[in-house]
């Protein structure tokens, strides 16, 4: 049985010690806390460039991609965006410049490279998809027939595109050589509707399985 000096020991320690447990503690839930702040800034932050990210515009896509970037550079990319961004590039048709950003900011990660970025990007496309681009709203009907036949075909196409600088000649583009069978298809069906079309062999440009058709500028609204 301890006598009263081991008792007044035991306390003496108790009293001095206490503070200094309090402080550890008070110091590893600061810690905690600020990590939690820390992560909930992140967050925050990341949630404004996915919103930009998903936006229909291509301005704010191109501008949220910027900054992601820039994170990238300055080494503050964080990986919860890895997923987004593979999701918006498999979003975007192959000739979008805002794709290529997206698969070089994939490519620039740890382990990563562009042939790496492009197979993961892929491989969460949907088969099968073809854009349809048109130089004008009068277009948009014949295109709208097209997209009908495509789809009683089997292929997925998107909302059609109305862009600012069309091609002149109506085009179906293929950028892997896998799909030039579904692009002659494509094409054989686009000439039964009257479309003046041709195939074109974009094999060295983005390496996705996705398929463009290009409504050319002179195309009619009605088919000849």
């Amino acid at each position: 049985m301890p006598d009263k000096k081991d008792r007044d020991w035991i306390d003496v320690t108790t009293t001095l010690a206490l503070p200094i447990v309090i402080a550890i503690f008070g110091s590893i839930y600061t810690w905690h806390k600020d990590k939690a702040d820390e992560a909930q800034k992140r967050w925050d932050r990341d949630s404004t460039y996915v919103k930009y990210l998903i936006s229909p515009n291509q301005q704010e896509r191109t501008l949220g991609l910027l900054i992601i970037t820039d994170l990238q550079n300055r080494k503050e990319f964080s990986d919860d965006l890895r997923p987004v961004v593979t999701a918006v590039a498999a979003g975007l048709r192959p000739s979008d410049p805002t794709r290529d950003t997206a698969v070089r900011i994939l490519s620039n990660l740890p382990g990563s490279s562009v042939s790496q970025a492009t197979a993961n990007v892929n491989a969460v496309t949907p088969q099968r998809l073809v854009y349809i681009q048109i130089g004008h709203e009068s277009q948009r009907q014949r295109a709208m027939d097209l997209q009908d036949a495509l789809r009683k075909q089997g292929f997925q196409t998107p909302d059609i595109e109305v862009v600012a600088h069309p091609t002149f000649n109506t085009y179906i583009r293929y950028f892997v050589p896998a799909t030039k069978a579904q692009a002659d298809q494509i094409n054989t069906l686009m000439l039964g509707l009257k479309f003046a079309s041709k195939v074109q062999d974009f094999t060295n440009s983005s390496g996705s399985d996705s398929l463009e058709v290009w409504i050319g500028d002179k195309e009619p609204a009605q088919a000849p």
